[in-house]
């Protein structure tokens, strides 16, 4: 019996190291069974839907999706899907869930396979709360930022590799133009009258190579119509998109 003694300890190990591996995962993970049995689940996916160890213990997955509705926002679309990926076997999907606690769980879920066809069904489910709000908060931050920018009277834009990325409507109206779409994507020097260009280029060398702001100078600019505007303009180190920028002001 050496041999099955050695298949047995080897099928442990495995065993232990899949379990090991389920448990040491940040996201809840719940296998079922064609025929709607909890195969297996670690105890992350416990914890996050709060649902207690008789609720699980059975293996009735209808036990355990009527115990979670009370949690989400919207349970009827909720079953809604998790119905239609039962009727779908070979199909994958991936969907995001918000709780009535204001949690946010990103739920993917896959077949799982054997012998070529589907078997049952792998459920994933990963809290992104903290990401869900800071990027919430970055959104307000930014919505904030560009409503104070459009109440400035004074011009104000942003420009990332010699090339205007964003204007407020004053920065368009005092070069002469209807809107702050005219501008963008054009290069900043366009705008620059030529008296004032070496200024402007080595004050944006300063800028980049310091990473500090460079105080308000007086430069000439070229509106639309070819006239002259004469302006105070500051700039200071800025991040658009991810990407090295440039905030200017321009003060008529």
């Amino acid at each position: 019996v050496t041999e099955r003694k050695r298949g047995e300890a080897a099928l442990q190990r495995a065993l232990s190291l899949m379990q090991s591996t389920l448990e040491s995962t940040g996201d809840g993970l719940l296998a079922i069974a064609h025929d709607g049995r909890i195969v297996s689940y670690n105890q992350r996916f416990a914890q996050m839907w709060r649902i207690p160890p008789e609720v699980l213990r059975p293996g009735d997955d209808g036990k355990a999706l009527n115990f979670v509705l009370d949690q989400v926002c919207e349970p009827d679309r909720f079953l809604q899907r998790v119905a239609q990926l039962y009727a779908q076997p070979e199909t994958e999907s991936f969907d995001v869930i918000e709780l009535k606690d204001g949690r946010v769980f990103e739920r993917y879920s896959a077949p799982q396979w054997l012998d070529g066809g589907a078997v049952g069904r792998v459920w994933s489910f990963r809290d992104v709360t903290d990401r869900h709000r800071a990027e919430q908060a970055l959104r307000e931050s930014e919505e904030r930022y560009r409503a104070l920018v459009e109440l400035s009277p004074d011009g104000i834009a942003v420009h990332s590799q010699g090339r205007v990325v964003f204007s407020n409507t004053a920065g368009g109206r005092l070069l002469g133009y209807d809107s702050q779409e005219d501008v963008l994507g054009r290069s900043v020097l366009d705008f620059v009258h030529p008296d004032s260009r070496t200024i402007v280029g080595e004050r944006i060398r300063k800028l980049m190579d310091d990473g500090r702001p460079v105080p308000f100078v007086q430069e000439k600019f070229i509106r639309r119509d070819g006239s002259t505007l004469e302006a105070e303009v500051g700039a200071m180190p800025f991040r658009y998109q991810g990407q090295p920028a440039v905030q200017v002001i321009i003060r008529d």
